[in-house]
């Protein structure tokens, strides 16, 4: 229910704010993830909130910071559930060709797995740079749609597991 919520007042902020809108914009995002490494081959659906700005680092291509919040995973094998979220913070460089924005995404990300049984749980944490490739396609002057690809891998204790993400997300300006 919270996340139709927050899809539809995204969807709602984006016709109704004014064209002239700031730097920040919101999003909300569905994410495909593969997560693998070490015997673990999963995939699941999530979702995803971001929140950026725009900053002119270089006159030659755009520049946006942007901090997200993801649920990758929640899944229940054979009685254990198995949650994976990440916080990312990262850099975007971009070029506009009229509606279309491709962009390079580097991110410092932090990344958990817990497994929990009973009232028992194990957690595993790491810190990573990721990368991605995308494109923000604008729908109007206050609300744009984006398509990513994005892939991170995190080692704790030798353990090696690659993430990789699709997203498609819905976007405004605030």
């Amino acid at each position: 229910m919270f996340k139709k919520l927050l899809i539809a007042s995204v969807l709602a902020g984006g016709c109704v704010l004014p064209s002239a809108a700031s730097d920040y914009y919101l999003g909300v995002s569905f994410v495909d993830s593969e997560i693998s490494g070490d015997g673990i081959d999963l995939e699941d659906d999530g979702y995803a909130i971001t929140i950026g700005r725009s900053i002119g680092i270089s006159s030659a291509v755009d520049t946006a910071l942007e901090f997200s919040i993801a649920n990758l995973q929640k899944m229940n094998i054979d009685g254990v559930e198995l949650t994976t979220e990440t916080m990312d913070l990262s850099l975007l460089v971009s070029n506009d060709y009229g509606r279309f924005s491709p962009f390079v995404r580097f991110a410092f990300s932090d990344g958990e797995i817990e497994a929990s049984v009973g009232g028992a749980s194990v957690k595993s944490d790491d810190k990573t740079m990721t990368y991605g490739l995308g494109v923000d396609y604008a729908v109007n002057d206050s609300s744009f749609i984006r398509l990513e690809l994005t892939d991170g891998e995190y080692s704790e204790n030798g353990s090696d597991v690659d993430v990789e993400t699709t997203r498609f997300g819905v976007f405004t300006k605030f």
